[in-house]
């Protein structure tokens, strides 16, 4: 979901960088030597739709962590490398999409929860994958569960925790990712503190600080575990208030 606040030059830019960070998928070699893609994007106003087939032959909880696991990277980069917040809402239900249509309750559900649950840049997992019994175990470094009690994608952690696996951004280690992110939020946030800027509602600002005090959480708790970090990779108090 993008700010409406920007002009439509920007929003396009945001599109297209949000769109093909979108498209990083797995695909299956066939006998014909075709590569069929699991994941499908299509964008309608400002929104991108990911969906993603789960075959009934495939394990559930892989094909789930893998996806997750996408998304992780997907938002670490578009965050950290683009400064670009995003919201969203991922759920497993029927979704019909071709070259020209998509429907169903997947749509519904997912706007749902990226429209009216996860409020801040992060997306909310329905409660119904986090309770299905999988036979299995979801990625656990990938989900944390808010104040509000949604689960959300811990993409941040779980960059930091999958350098160098599947779901790698392009950042080699985990400080260059954690400054990254910061450095983005604080410029925000000090382009929100200026009295001239008026295209930055409250409710927007409202998103930035909620993006800087989940940085911090972060950092809190890698340092918790005895990460060799600095506490300088932390968003500055003064910016918070």
């Amino acid at each position: 979901m993008v700010e409406i606040s920007k002009s439509p030059s920007e929003i396009l830019n945001v599109l297209l960088a949000a769109t093909t960070k979108s498209k990083i998928s797995m695909g299956v070699l066939k006998l014909t030597g075709e590569t069929h893609r699991w994941t499908t994007t299509r964008n309608f106003s400002d929104l991108v739709v990911r969906h993603t087939e789960i075959p009934s032959h495939h394990n559930l909880v892989e094909r789930l962590n893998i996806e997750i696991q996408h998304l992780v990277q997907i938002q670490c980069e578009l965050m950290a490398r683009d400064g670009i917040l995003i919201r969203g809402g991922l759920c497993i239900k029927d979704c019909y999409i071709d070259e020209e249509f998509i429907f169903g309750p997947g749509l519904i559900q997912s706007y749902r929860l990226e429209s009216q649950i996860a409020v801040f840049p992060r997306i909310v997992i329905d409660d119904e994958i986090v309770e299905l019994p999988l036979g299995g175990q979801l990625w656990g470094p990938s989900i944390r569960r808010g104040e509000d009690a949604a689960y959300f994608i811990d993409y941040l952690y779980a960059g930091c925790k999958s350098l160098g696996g599947f779901s790698s951004t392009s950042f080699a280690t985990k400080s260059a990712l954690l400054a990254s992110h910061k450095e983005k939020i604080e410029t925000k946030l000090r382009e929100s503190s200026n009295e001239g800027s008026e295209r930055l509602n409250e409710r927007a600002k409202q998103k930035l600080l909620w993006a800087a005090l989940y940085h911090n959480s972060v950092v809190s708790r890698l340092i918790e575990e005895k990460e060799d970090l600095a506490l300088s990779l932390k968003i500055q108090e003064g910016l918070l208030r």
